[in-house]
């Protein structure tokens, strides 16, 4: 059995989660900070503090005199929740599994692994409300300071074009500046990627040039079943001064059995990790509604 449990582990790490993290995008929103991150799961909670925006500076002759603007700095803290999928195999299942040469606690561990992985992009991309009603913690949607309503269906021709210009407008009045990302439901996604002139000029690319600031750069365009359709986010490319991921534990993989049964005992197994977004500059994140 130990043996099958680090064979397992390998497996875990080198085949099943970069494929997986593939599939998801919130890792690839918002830039892991590395140095509060690895520190395990002792660690509860971290600290966020936001800088607002300052009064505009001056231009003179001389030094100015007198005292200039206090910093307005806030703190709160925030809790580092756990995300975990465990699960248990009947040692009998486990036994006709293995006889007919399936790895069945592998393939339970994929599911898993699948399971924590759907959790953690609803954490990252909306947010955690254990009761249903009230955020916990706020992802990057529910944190947005802009908000774009007016009405452009992506289903139309030059309806996302014109959104994403102002939303754009909208995050250059806050001083965030390009190139910036953008996060759709699939549906939205699709209706983009069909997008066509008359004259067959495909609409994705004015798009991506408007997220480029006009030039070829980092934008992209992702989509997410996190992303309620109708819905998305535009927010700037991985800046740790807007957002980071703190990331105490991430991704275990666990399976063991009880010592009192031995060979006897049900396989238990779990995928766990912690972290969770801090969001540090509200206004660089603008959602759009009405797509």
């Amino acid at each position: 059995m130990v043996n099958a449990i680090a064979n397992l582990a390998k497996y875990f790490d080198k085949e099943m989660i970069k494929p997986l993290q593939q599939r998801f995008v919130g890792r690839k929103l918002v830039p892991k900070n590395n140095e509060l991150s690895g520190k395990g799961l002792g660690m509860e909670s971290v600290d966020v503090w936001t800088l607002l925006r300052m009064a505009d500076a001056t231009i003179s002759l001389g030094l100015p005199t007198g005292f200039g603007d206090t910093a307005d700095v806030t703190s709160e803290t925030l809790n580092l929740p756990v995300l975990a999928e465990p699960f248990v195999l009947p040692r009998r299942m486990y036994e006709s599994y293995k006889m007919a040469g399936i790895g069945i606690e592998a393939a339970l561990a994929i599911e898993a692994a699948y399971r924590v992985q759907l959790a953690e992009e609803a954490l990252i991309l909306d947010g955690w409300k254990p009761d249903g009603a009230t955020y916990t913690i706020k992802g990057l949607y529910q944190s947005a300071g802009n908000a774009e309503a007016t009405a452009d269906d992506f289903g139309t021709y030059g309806k996302a074009t014109e959104k994403v210009t102002l939303a754009k407008a909208l995050l250059e009045a806050d001083s965030v500046y390009g190139p910036y990302n953008l996060v759709l439901n699939q549906v939205q996604h699709n209706q983009l990627l069909a997008s066509e002139s008359a004259n067959g000029n495909p609409e994705w690319d004015r798009v991506m040039t408007i997220l480029n600031d006009g030039g070829s750069g980092p934008a992209q365009i992702f989509s997410s079943p996190i992303q309620a359709v109708d819905t998305g986010m535009m927010l700037a490319v991985p800046d740790k001064t807007y957002f980071d991921l703190v990331i105490p534990q991430d991704y275990k993989n666990q399976l063991n059995e009880d010592p009192k049964l031995g060979t006897l005992s049900p396989l238990y197994g779990m995928v766990y990790e912690s972290l969770a977004p801090r969001i540090k500059q509200v206004n660089s994140i603008c959602k759009l509604t009405a797509i």
